[in-house]
């Protein structure tokens, strides 16, 4: 039981008492009536009354809460209302910060105190004693004494439903506020109608900007309109319904809606709505965390993402003209833990994970040979991120499926988990999304076709001024993640440990620092087979004719030496995982594990037509074949039907040509078989020699009549050199 308690009856009788001070001496308590409208005079009740009522349950005591407006500070509050709540405790300030005179007034004798006040005061004791009460009934806060003006319509009761007249009208009378003397009346705002447009607000779809009025019209479509029936032609006995909305007098305002809207539905929640869920979580919603929580270390974990360039490059084999060869996408790789660049790609095809992989691939490998093959010569210590992470962050695009993740995952050569982000979510791969904008605004310098955000009317299209190579990008790229991990600060990462050790906040400093003391050096791995552990893998058979993979046969003198091709004769198909690369289909490989190598398959001969080209060729004319071999099937289908009837037919002219004969009833062999298969032989032979003399007889006559033309030929040729001798 402490002062500013209250105390409630748990008996039909309600009452509720404002404990205001509690003299232990005495065994008196000082409350004031809650209940009472105004708040009157504290008065005493008895301490050991209150504590049997309290053993009997017939009250309990109860925290009382009072409105905010009673702790706020003076700064916060309206000066008219600070101006009052003074006025007014200036009247009772000898009362109640005199401790004597406070006892008196609560337990001893008043008379002359509220006298005083009033005198000394100046204003009337109706004034001085209302000031008394309230102060008191309002916990003894000084702002218990403000005006009440944050109560005003806080104890309205709408209506349950609307009020009609005896001719089925409205009835308007019961409106608050003003009367209706210009514009259209409507009828006041019920419980109903609150109740609708909480039921509204749930199932309310908004795109775009929140307009109040269609969501008004939306509503009265729901809520206030009505059904009339129509017929649909003169002549048709048919009805149609249709919609209209109320009358005025039968709907509330749209203003009346507005406010019972925004009641329901907070200025947040609009935006909800509005953008949808995953971009209101994107780009709305608080983050309190951190990307690096839960990550400890440098290589613990990596984000990978993929952006377009906002410049485009130029074609640099044009020697006439000034040709750009479009923009093209960025794939970076960065350490969660440090911020630090660790590898990137840049790719004109894609998105693919051709791309992603060949980007986690330069992630994992040396930077000093990689940065010498576009002439920057750089230390081991400018750069030193060759190491396998044990976890990737990829997002859901259409590039990075969960069968590669799963490829990598099984290769078992250091990467150990991977995770996707939610669709749509970049805030979810904030590291690497914030690195994108730093490194985009130091690389692509602004006259070298960079795409503006706002382009004036008057410019060209960006590219038409590609400037830069692929090759100058790519070194443009480099100078700038090097400048990025060295200078980039990152305060909010820093530990303890490094604040003792004197880190310098920069991602180089931190990456050395977690490598130092927080890493296990890593085993290397060869660079072939960790980039082949990064390409895609799928499904082959192991056939007696090679290894089919997409339709295409591979084999090589290992697979044939572990006579796998064999084991397929005997047992059938088996299945195997095999390696491919996207870009050509000369060469699958297959991963061995009991000597953990790569056996590279080659094309066989059978599928020589497809080596040199690419995946997506083959698979597009495998798929034209489809059509082909479809039709040729149902050739095949035909012709074989027709050779089963022409069968038929002849089977049953043998048929009725042997109905009267004899038929031997002897289950062995026929006797004298022999014989007449000798005999039929002859008679072959001799058909036979006669069609080659028939055949020799043909080209004898064939011979002669070819000469008997030659002659004349030759003799009519010499006769009409005769005649053009003589004419001469």
């Amino acid at each position: 039981m402490l002062v500013n308690d209250r105390i409630v009856s748990n008996n039909k009788n309600a009452s509720a008492e404002l404990i205001v001070h509690i003299n232990r001496e005495l065994q008196l308590i000082t409350v004031t009536d809650l209940l009472a409208k105004p708040f009157r005079r504290p008065y005493v009740i008895s301490l050991p009354e209150v504590e049997q009522k309290l053993k009997r349950k017939e009250i309990r005591i109860e925290e009382h809460k009072f409105p905010p407006q009673f702790i706020m500070l003076q700064g916060n509050l309206p000066a008219g209302w600070v101006e009052k709540r003074d006025a007014a405790y200036s009247c009772i300030v000898d009362l109640v910060e005199n401790p004597h005179m406070l006892f008196e007034y609560f337990y001893g004798d008043s008379s002359g105190i509220l006298r005083s006040l009033v005198k000394k005061s100046g204003k009337d004791k109706k004034f001085v004693q209302k000031s008394i009460n309230k102060y008191f009934a309002g916990g003894g806060f000084k702002n218990a004494l403000l005006p009440t003006y944050f109560n005003c319509g806080k104890f309205y009761s709408l209506p349950q439903e609307p009020k009609f007249t005896k001719n089925n009208e409205i009835c308007h009378k019961s409106k608050p506020g003003p009367l209706t003397s210009k514009g259209l009346l409507f009828r006041q705002t019920t419980l109903i109608d609150k109740e609708n447009v909480r039921q509204f607000a749930k199932k309310m779809k908004i795109t775009g900007k929140v307009n109040l009025k269609n969501l008004y019209g939306d509503y009265c479509k729901i809520y206030q309109s009505a059904e009339v029936a129509a017929v649909a032609h003169s002549n048709a006995a048919e009805k149609v319904t249709s919609i209209i909305p109320l009358n005025h007098t039968l709907r509330i305002s749209k203003r009346s809606f507005a406010r019972l809207l925004k009641s329901e539905v907070e200025d947040i929640e609009f935006i909800r709505k509005c953008v949808g869920e995953t971009a209101y979580q994107k780009d709305h919603a608080g983050k309190p965390g951190m990307a690096t929580d839960g990550v400890t270390r440098p290589g613990a974990r990596y984000e990978m993402d993929s952006t377009t360039a906002d410049t485009y490059i130029r074609f640099e084999y044009s020697k006439d003209q000034w040709l750009s060869i479009g923009r093209p996408t960025i794939y970076m790789v960065i350490d969660v833990w440090s911020s630090m660049i660790v590898g990137f790609h840049v790719a004109f095809h894609g998105p693919d994970w051709q791309a992603a992989s060949q980007a986690i691939y330069n992630a994992f490998s040396d930077k000093v040979e990689f940065c010498k093959q576009f002439d920057i010569d750089i230390s081991e210590k400018d750069w030193p991120c060759h190491h396998v992470c044990e976890s990737i962050v990829f997002d859901r695009g259409t590039e990075n499926s969960e069968h590669n993740l799963d490829s990598i995952l099984k290769s078992k050569f250091g990467v150990h988990s991977g995770l996707f982000a939610a669709l749509y979510r970049g805030d979810a791969k904030g590291t690497v999304e914030k690195t994108f904008h730093t490194v985009q605004d130091y690389a692509i310098p602004v006259n070298a076709g960079k795409v503006e955000k706002a382009p004036r009317r008057e410019d060209q299209h960006a590219s038409n001024n590609a400037l830069l190579t692929y090759k100058q990008f790519v070194q443009i790229l480099i100078q700038t993640i090097l400048v990025v991990n060295k200078t980039k600060t990152r305060v909010e990462a820093h530990s303890s440990q490094m604040l003792k050790a004197q880190v310098n906040y920069t991602p180089l400093d931190m990456w050395n620092y977690g490598l130092e003391e927080l890493v296990i050096k890593q085993t290397k791995i060869c660079d072939l087979k960790r980039r082949l552990f990064l390409l895609p893998e799928a499904e082959a058979r192991i056939t007696p004719q090679g290894i089919l993979f997409k339709g295409l046969y591979y084999c090589s003198n290992e697979i044939i030496d572990l006579k796998l091709l064999d084991k397929a004769k005997s047992r059938g198909r088996i299945k195997i995982s095999v390696r491919y690369f996207n870009g050509s289909t000369n060469h699958i490989w297959f991963y061995q594990e009991d000597t953990q190598d790569f056996i590279r398959l080659e094309l066989t001969t059978r599928s020589e037509r497809y080596s040199n080209i690419l995946w997506d060729q083959v698979l597009g004319h495998i798929e034209l074949m489809k059509p082909v071999l479809a039709a040729n099937d149902e050739d095949r289908f035909l012709s074989e039907f027709e050779l089963e009837m022409y069968k038929d037919g002849v089977v049953d002219i043998a048929k009725n040509e042997v109905k009267n004969l004899k038929k031997s009833t002897n289950k062995g062999m026929q006797k004298d078989t022999k014989e007449r298969k000798h005999q039929a032989g002859k008679i072959q032979k001799r058909q036979a020699a006669k069609d080659f003399t028939s055949l020799q007889d043909q080209a004898t006559n064939v011979v002669a009549v070819e000469k008997t033309v030659s002659k004349k030929r030759k003799s009519l040729t010499n006769t009409s050199r005769r005649k053009v001798v003589a004419h001469g």
